[in-house]
């Protein structure tokens, strides 16, 4: 199967799982207050930062140690070992998190928090030792079953979150409806790993962990740091700010399903393929493949950017109610990153092994927003923080490509394609200025947006196509998609 092929079923798998939890935000800002949106987004702020810190970086051990073991009893005791330590970590997490609710209410300036401490201690205890799963069965190679597990836990989590809304039930309700379904991952993936080949082994064997402990702590700060760079900003919101005003900058402050995912999926494709070639000193065929990935990631990237741009206030509004008006100034914030994310630009770093440049630029990155971030909400509010995290991805982005440049020896121009970005650029700018009049005739429409960018994509891909800015290959590959032809030849 074609490269490219595989990269879109990859990207295809990752964003059906990725929309769920947008279509579960839709059901949950129409059923619930902002107080309480606000506060359900401020409870899993948290949700997402305490258990990276504390896992300490165990579960990414397996993917190195796990391929080197020598025997299926040798792997399943890996992979038990780090399940116990994760429950272990994972019960010290919800006994913390218990103990300090006053705290944490103090900080968020939100009282709701206290009575709901119980129940979110209870999800860090569930969800912390399963985070070892995935890489587990992709480790043993077991990837239809991790892909299932994957696709099913965004699925069935938005049930139980989805379900009781529409029962009419509140927000306690939801959080423990949520505990419930993780309780029953957590049994799930206990017996997946109980019933992995290799009877039932020594439960711990301390040289092994700490040889995991030795590998993985140095990963786990990179984590920390990657996490806090991510939610820098929204933490301020939420120290700073109301619950519902939290609610409001949430909304806002969110990247367009694929942005995050197709650089993500392309880089963990490229890797490989790219050490491979840095071991044999093929630059050229390294620029050739990073080029060519940037220019068909701006075909798509950068006529969502204009559409999404122009027609914000409605996508705000479609998805979220006009209520949430106030998100669209920081949507649009927001979305001048998608430009920017052509391409995962710690890839060459990654494939060439100069790893140090990476926990560089997310230090650099967390630092500059959140000094920005500060700075500004105090003269432009809740845009504030936006343009702090933006600026800041920005500066990481050419920190690391600077970096890039570097290892390759390579100049600006061979890096950065612009000659070639530039096609799909002006045919967006084109389209985007010929349906700009239809916003003003419309504005705050949400319905009509459906409408506008079935048009607006029509007409960008029939000027790209006229314009010969569409390789034949590039039109290939349009049409099996159109057609489903990539999923049938999936073997």
């Amino acid at each position: 199967m074609r490269f490219s092929d595989k990269s879109i079923i990859y990207i295809g798998s990752l964003l059906a799982g990725s929309l769920l939890p947008l279509l579960m935000s839709m059901v949950m800002v129409r059923c619930l207050s902002k107080y309480d949106y606000g506060t359900f987004r401020q409870i899993m702020l948290i949700a997402v930062l305490v258990p990276t810190c504390v896992a300490l970086g165990l579960p990414q051990s397996l993917s190195y140690f796990i391929p080197r073991a020598r025997s299926p009893k040798e792997k399943k005791q890996l992979a038990l070992q780090i399940f116990a330590c994760l429950l272990l970590l994972g019960a010290a997490a919800a006994v913390g998190g218990y103990l300090l609710q006053n705290q944490i209410s103090a900080r968020f300036s939100n009282p709701a928090l206290i009575p709901l401490a119980w129940i979110f201690s209870l999800y860090l205890l569930f969800i912390v030792p399963g985070k070892c799963a995935q890489v587990t069965l992709l480790s043993l190679g077991r990837i239809k079953l991790a892909s299932l597990l994957e696709i099913s836990t965004h699925l069935f989590s938005s049930l139980f979150v989805v379900i009781p809304l529409l029962l009419g039930k509140g927000l306690e309700v939801v959080l423990l409806s949520m505990v419930a379904y993780y309780a029953l991952e957590f049994v799930l993936v206990l017996s997946v790993l109980l019933t992995l080949e290799g009877g039932f082994p020594k439960l711990f064997d301390w040289e092994i962990l700490r040889a995991q402990a030795r590998y993985s702590l140095p990963l786990w700060l990179s984590f920390i740091i990657g996490a806090a760079r991510v939610s820098g900003d929204k933490f301020l919101v939420a120290f700073l700010y109301r619950p519902e005003d939290f609610a409001v900058y949430s909304r806002g402050a969110f990247e367009l399903p694929l942005v995050g995912l197709v650089p993500f999926a392309l880089s963990s494709l490229l890797v490989p393929r790219f050490a491979e070639l840095y071991s044999r000193g093929d630059i050229g065929t390294i620029l050739s493949l990073w080029q060519e990935a940037a220019r068909k990631v701006s075909q798509l990237f950068f006529p969502l950017f204009v559409f999404s741009f122009i027609f914000a206030e409605e996508i705000i509004t479609l998805l979220f109610t006009a209520d949430y008006h106030g998100s669209v100034e920081i949507f649009r914030i927001y979305l001048c990153l998608l430009p920017l994310r052509l391409v995962s630009y710690k890839t060459i770093l990654s494939a060439s092994g100069h790893t140090k440049p990476i926990l560089g630029s997310a230090m650099m990155a967390l630092v500059a927003s959140i000094l920005l971030g500060v700075t500004l909400q105090a003269t432009l509010g809740l845009t504030g923080p936006a343009i702090g995290n933006v600026a800041g991805e920005v500066l990481g982005f050419w920190y690391l490509l600077r970096h890039s440049r570097k290892v390759l020896r390579v100049s600006w121009t061979e890096l950065v394609p612009i000659s070639k970005l530039a096609q799909p650029a002006w045919a967006s700018l084109l389209m985007g200025a010929a349906i700009f009049p239809f916003h003003w005739a419309s504005p705050g429409n949400a319905a009509m947006v459906l409408l506008f960018g079935m048009g607006y994509v029509a007409a960008y891909v029939t000027f790209m196509r006229m314009s010969r800015f569409f390789t034949e290959e590039d039109w290939a590959l349009i049409r099996r998609c159109a057609t489903l032809k990539v999923l049938r030849e999936l073997k």
